[in-house]
């Protein structure tokens, strides 16, 4: 039976058997840099992260057609929460989990070079900032994002942001993995992040694993 365990992280996490961290040099990965999500009712999302919780929306992105594709909930200057329109009846919540890096193109030649399946290069996204994603074990999508000074983040520093917020970090994120061990090879081997504490409810089994990003 496999044992299906929880790993809260504050960055993300992605899984490969047999790989040998020493050989390269991994770039510095310095934080959490956003939590995507699908959702149904787009109005309902904002008014619980707008309205209730007090965070503000700088900027939003379409489709092609004119229809809302995300909405950018700004947690602090260099955290956020994405909400994108759920892509159709039965999509998993939970659509991707982004580290920032200082150097997105070091860390995507580092991963390559470590076998996990990359881009070939990496690209400027809509807003500005260069990224790449993978996949970890259990198919969830994990983006590096490095921002740039001309990209909208930075370019809104100190804007859009509440006078007495809830809170100014973006602290974990948290999801079901089918192999702690595959993903603990990935996250603390090759990744660097450090295991902080791991625990259960009482009379259960290993529940959760929290890991820490390595140079946040």
């Amino acid at each position: 039976m496999t044992t299906r365990s929880v790993i809260l992280i504050a960055s993300i996490m992605i899984g490969l058997a047999g790989v040998d961290a020493q050989t390269a040099k991994r770039p510095r990965i310095v934080g959490l840099s956003h939590a995507a999500f699908f959702v149904h009712d787009v109005d309902k999302a904002r008014a619980f992260y707008k309205g209730f919780l007090g965070y503000e929306e700088p900027f939003s992105l379409n489709k092609p057609d004119g229809t809302l594709d995300l909405a950018y909930i700004k947690i602090s200057d260099r955290q956020s929460i994405e909400l994108f329109t759920e892509r159709g009846q039965g999509t998993g919540r939970l659509y991707q989990v982004a580290f920032e890096v200082d150097d997105a193109e070091a860390m995507r030649a580092y991963l390559a070079s470590q076998g996990v399946k990359t881009s070939e290069k990496v690209n400027k996204g809509r807003i500005g900032n260069l990224n790449f994603s993978v996949k970890d074990p259990d198919g969830h999508t994990v983006e590096f994002v490095q921002y740039l000074p001309e990209g909208w983040t930075l370019k809104d520093a100190g804007k859009h942001l509440p006078a007495d917020p809830l809170s100014i970090h973006l602290k974990h994120v948290g999801f079901a993995v089918d192999s702690l061990e595959r993903s603990l090879r990935f996250y603390r081997d090759l990744l660097g992040c450090t295991e902080t504490w791991r625990g259960n409810a009482p009379g259960q089994m290993l529940q959760w694993v929290n890991l820490k990003v390595p140079d946040g």
